[in-house]
């Protein structure tokens, strides 16, 4: 059986001229709490999150980059 990887699902279908831009998104997302160590852009349409959640917890997360609610955390 074949593990899930992040391509078995996309973060949005909006052309990207909607997405909210990186800088702004990275600033809101650590205005939220967030500690970054990296934040890309994916090949699923997802802006991703590598770092640590609020309570200082190793996150992996993925958000829609149009609206930045977050779609998978692991």
């Amino acid at each position: 059986m074949a593990a899930s990887t992040h391509s078995d699902y996309s973060c949005s279908t909006q052309p990207e001229e909607t997405w909210v831009p990186m800088d702004q998104a990275r600033e809101h997302l650590i205005q939220r709490g967030y500690h970054i160590r990296s934040f890309k852009k994916t090949r699923s349409n997802c802006y991703k999150l590598y770092g640590f959640n609020q309570e200082g917890k190793k996150v992996d997360v993925y958000f829609n980059p149009v609206d930045l609610s977050k779609v998978k955390e692991h």
